[in-house]
């Protein structure tokens, strides 16, 4: 019975297989309970599956208890699952012993992952050899790590030759590295033709870099359909650009649906950008969350704007730190407001340090605007300047606060121009007084729309 459905097994009439696998299991072959199991376990019955597996595991059958092992694993139960693949990893099951090693892994026990993992592998296990590599790499034992990739590589396993062109990169060999990424991509790995795109275009090979992109990204690997897509578009190729990053986006690609969103923006297409945005700023991608706020602060939608700028500055964004203060400021919440603009003028932006020294100014706190105002000024922020000057005037400090004035007027701000030929007038330097004046009034008349 048992035998016979073997051969209708071989022969693909599953449904017969099934019927003599039954009967031969009923009567106690374990073979037959487990190949039974693997019937029911392919077809989705996982429950009866899992009741021959273990009549058959029960009887000592390691094949069952191997596969009892994985479908315990796969229905979220790894702590029966570890049981039975210890008993079979003990007596010799190298299978068992990689899986032993991965269950242990996931659950950060790598000390004896690693044992696992080094057993099977030191019995010629080619996945084992690559997991143990990994876990060496990872662990900084990278020599080691790469003796295992080496002898996995031997064995043909593309995972393990990908690996050493990882490790020959991180160590600066990036001849040898692209030697084993072209190995890995000639035998279809997807990740290698990636790694191996991406040199090509470091080292100006522009066009085989595409080739390899192209190839991954017909086998549709999502990274690899996005790269082609910043490839073309920095190639000025935008509308086959917005064809893969769109196919990319379309396959949760947050990335692509961020670039695509730039693209649309470019193309005046604001509302689809925005959808695109929407998404990508959904699954987490910051850069996104502050396009849309942006974009939702030019249209009046401030609440909602305010929102994506929250989340954004909160996952350290320095631009939506500043635009989240802005919109505080002008509703009048002055204290958060202050918080947020401190936080992104300490990160360097010079806009907020600007308007942080704004807004200490305006509640009469003058003598701590000074200090960001000098700040932003010495990074060329105009204003800045100006105030900066009106505040060492206001101080009697006319030398420093001409010399601030000066500057913001030759980058053309009216107001620094005005207060500059009031203090030249003031120090009897009329003539020079007056040509800024002149410069002031012409500046503010180019600036005024209303003039013809």
């Amino acid at each position: 019975m048992y035998s016979l459905g073997v051969i209708l097994k071989s022969a693909g009439q599953t449904k017969e297989a099934e019927q003599w696998y039954r009967r031969a299991a009923e009567t106690g072959h374990p073979d037959a309970m487990n190949n039974l199991g693997i019937l029911l376990n392919n077809t989705d019955r996982t429950s009866e599956a899992e009741q021959w597996y273990r009549r058959a595991a029960e009887t000592g059958n390691t094949s069952a208890m191997y596969n009892l092992g994985i479908l315990l694993d796969n229905v979220g139960n790894p702590e029966e699952a570890e049981q039975w693949y210890r008993r079979v990893a003990e007596i010799g099951h190298t299978n068992a012993m990689r899986n032993l090693g991965i269950l242990l892994a996931k659950a950060n026990r790598t000390e004896e992952a690693e044992q696992w993992y080094r057993r099977a592998a030191e019995n010629g296990h080619a996945n084992a050899m690559h997991n143990l590599g990994i876990l060496l790499a990872e662990t900084d034992r990278t020599e080691e790590a790469e003796q295992w990739y080496r002898r996995a590589a031997n064995k043909g396993h593309t995972g393990a030759i990908y690996s050493l062109g990882n490790l020959s990169s991180n160590k600066g060999r990036v001849e040898e590295a692209e030697q084993w990424w072209r190995h890995a991509a000639r035998t279809g790995h997807t990740n290698a033709m990636n790694r191996l795109a991406n040199l090509l275009k470091k080292k100006g090979r522009v066009e085989e870099a595409e080739q390899w992109w192209h190839q991954a990204a017909q086998a549709g690997d999502t990274d690899a359909i996005y790269n082609l897509g910043v490839l073309l578009a920095t190639t000025g190729q935008t509308e086959e650009a917005e064809q893969w990053y769109r196919r990319a986006a379309e396959n949760s690609h947050a990335n692509a649906m961020y670039n695509l969103g730039i693209l649309l923006i470019e193309t005046d297409r604001t509302e689809e950008a925005g959808q695109w945005w929407h998404q990508a700023a959904q699954a987490g991608y910051t850069e996104a969350m502050y396009n849309l706020g942006v974009l939702l602060a030019a249209t009046g939608q401030t609440e909602e704007a305010e929102q994506w700028y929250r989340r954004a500055a909160e996952n350290g964004y320095t631009d939506a730190m500043h635009n989240l203060g802005l919109l505080l400021d002008i509703a009048n919440q002055t204290e958060e407001a202050e918080q947020w603009y401190r936080r992104a003028a300490e990160n360097g932006d010079i806009n907020a340090a600007y308007n942080l020294g704004v807004l200490l100014a305006k509640a009469g706190r003058t003598e701590e605007a000074g200090p960001w105002w000098h700040r932003a000024a010495e990074s060329g922020h105009p204003h800045a300047m100006c105030n900066l000057g009106a505040l060492l005037a206001a101080a009697s400090q006319t030398e420093e606060a001409e010399q601030w004035w000066r500057l913001a007027a030759e980058t053309g701000l009216p107001a620094a121009m005005l207060n500059l030929g009031v203090l030249l007038e003031d120090t009897n330097r009329t003539k020079e007084a007056e040509l800024w004046y002149r410069r002031a009034a012409k500046a503010s008349m180019s600036q005024d729309p209303t003039n013809p």
